[in-house]
């Protein structure tokens, strides 16, 4: 069995965070486009950055 830490490291903190920032982001551009009567949108280019 693995064990994770009990507390987040900072890196992690901020990974978690900028994928939950992304995630925020998609939603919004999906809900945007639905509410526009668009069927599809695609996320900005820069959103996904080289990992």
């Amino acid at each position: 069995m693995i064990f994770e830490p009990a507390h987040r490291s900072c890196r992690d903190e901020h990974r978690w965070r900028a994928a939950r920032r992304r995630i925020r982001e998609t939603l919004a551009l999906r809900r945007a486009a639905a509410a526009a009567g668009q069927r599809t949108v695609e996320p900005p280019a820069d959103s996904n950055p080289a990992a």
